[in-house]
């Protein structure tokens, strides 16, 4: 089953947001950004539910984009 996960990017380093979504991008995942009303800009990750794939996105980001904590917070589903 598919869900979609918002991400909010935090500062303004244009460069490691792209970075991240690139990442993303390459290895399958489906991204696109979005505005909200009330939250401002979102990017919408549409990826398989479970937390196998949350701990292989979390385990790409870590790999490819050190310190990508600080610049990206993804709301993923209880």
């Amino acid at each position: 089953m598919a869900v979609v996960i918002p991400i909010r990017f935090a500062g303004s380093d244009p460069g490691r947001r792209e970075r991240i979504v690139q990442l993303l991008q390459d290895h399958g995942h489906e991204v696109r950004r979005g505005d909200v009303e009330g939250l401002g800009e979102l990017y919408l990750l549409r990826t398989n539910a479970g937390l196998a794939e949350r701990a292989a996105i979390t385990d790409l980001l870590e790999r490819h984009v050190p310190g990508w904590q600080a610049a990206a917070e993804f709301y993923w589903p209880d």
